[in-house]
């Protein structure tokens, strides 16, 4: 990207247009007396730029509005105290600024909402397993009773009241990676018809957040 430009002098406010294509760097030269045609002339303000999509065209641009017409043009426009289509350069940098605040508070938003919401899912996973288990049970699906085997990798819906790990009827449920539960390996088994089983608890940890999972022998889960 090139850019036309017009500086005011803040010593005698005259006008300076050029061309460049790095905007910043070009107006700390000028300020610093680097530029031959305005040496002495500062401090200056960026009073109008405009960006152009080549340096052939942003020449063209500084071309015109050291003629005539285009000196009339920036005349009228300071008399008319109308906004002009630049900015100083403070101003470029503040909204720089704010634009990187801005979009960094977005993305820490956006991740804070993702890892809530990978939280919540697994965690709604643990307990749709664990009620579908139970409620198998209560069914006396093949007059047997389920529960479900947890490991650090997976969770397994099971038949019997012991986890056989070559059981082909067995379920099993990748977890997400991004939660740990503890204790890492856990059976817990629902009685046919009753739904009874062991008291227990089920620590579930990650992505900043943690949540408990706990059964009572009567089979009522509570998250």
């Amino acid at each position: 990207m090139f850019y036309t430009y017009v500086l005011r002098s803040k010593k005698d406010d005259k006008l300076y247009t050029g061309a460049t294509e790095d905007l910043r760097e070009r107006f700390r030269l000028h300020n610093n007396g680097k530029v031959f045609s305005t040496k002495g002339r500062g401090p200056f303000e960026l009073i109008y730029y405009e960006a152009c999509g080549s340096s052939k065209d942003a020449f063209m641009r500084e071309k015109y509005l050291k003629s005539g017409p285009g000196k009339r043009f920036l005349k009228n426009r300071l008399k008319r105290s109308l906004p002009l289509t630049g900015f100083t350069l403070i101003e470029i940098m503040i909204g720089l600024g704010l634009l990187v605040i801005i979009i960094s508070l977005g993305l820490f938003l956006s991740m804070d909402l993702y890892r809530s919401y990978a939280f919540r899912s697994e965690q709604d996973t643990v307990l749709s397993i664990m009620h579908r288990a139970r409620t198998r049970s209560l069914s006396n699906i093949n007059q047997s009773p389920h529960g479900v085997h947890f490991e650090a990798d997976k969770y397994v819906m099971f038949e019997g009241a012991v986890f056989d790990p070559l059981d082909t009827s067995n379920e099993e449920f990748q977890t997400s990676g991004v939660v740990s539960h503890s204790p890492a390996t856990l059976d817990t088994v629902f009685d046919q018809l009753t739904g009874n089983t062991s008291s227990g608890i089920l620590v579930l940890s990650g992505q900043g957040r943690t949540a408990t999972i706990s059964f009572n022998s009567e089979g009522r889960i509570d998250w």
